[in-house]
């Protein structure tokens, strides 16, 4: 694992648990029996470093995962429509520039028309929404069910419905991305819940162990 995807209370427990666990497998019992009673202390411990260590591979895995999915990056390249010359191409950004709504764009050189140009819509995804939603909104009318339909002369009206189409499946992916962080925000403040409880349980033990460690037998 990872150091840094722990936080300092999960480091902080995890030790205690391995300096529990080696206390187990050195100590010398008196008898087979207290043997076998620390070995299931021991075991027990073991069970406990392995939960925390399985769960914070599975907030680390998700995190990882949205990570992915968000794909914002302006050290990446990103497939674009010059928006002065209409070249398609991939293009690094060089710069994040905001409109007068204070959305987000990534502004980029092409080497066609060697003019700077903005991107058609911002990269974060909700202004980019909030974008699509704008443009629907300026080029159509609703019918009496409510439903958008072209009210353009120069938006041909296949065009029209392939960008609304699109727009509802980018809102879907959206609403399930939402949904998927907002689970992993829950998720995460549980860990840390269940990693709290846990101190309170073992900081004690390991405690007492350091200061009777030379004193006392351990039966």
């Amino acid at each position: 694992m990872e150091e840094n995807i722990y936080t300092e209370d999960e480091k902080e427990l995890l030790g205690i648990l391995e300096f529990l666990i080696h206390f187990h497998k050195t100590v010398e019992y008196e008898n087979d029996e207290a043997r076998a009673g620390g070995e299931n202390i021991m075991k027990t411990f073991e069970a406990k470093k392995d939960e925390i260590i399985n769960m914070v591979n599975k907030r680390f895995e998700r995190l990882e995962k949205d990570n992915q999915a968000e794909g914002k990056d302006i050290n990446s390249y990103y497939d674009e429509i010059c928006t002065r010359c209409g070249f398609f191409s991939s293009y690094r950004p060089l710069q994040i520039v905001k409109d007068q709504k204070g959305y987000s764009f990534y502004e980029f050189y092409c080497p066609k028309c060697q003019k700077n140009f903005v991107a058609e819509f911002p990269f974060d995804d909700h202004e980019k929404l909030a974008c699509m939603d704008a443009y629907i909104v300026m080029v159509s009318k609703k019918d009496k069910y409510g439903k958008a339909m072209i009210d353009h002369p120069n938006v041909p009206r296949e065009v029209f419905d392939k960008f609304l189409k699109s727009t509802e499946a980018f809102r879907e992916g959206i609403r399930k991305y939402d949904e998927s962080k907002a689970a992993m925000i829950a998720f995460d403040g549980q860990c840390q819940k269940v990693v709290k409880q846990n101190l309170e349980v073992y900081r004690p033990i390991k405690k007492r162990i350091v200061a009777n460690f030379f004193k006392t037998d351990i039966n």
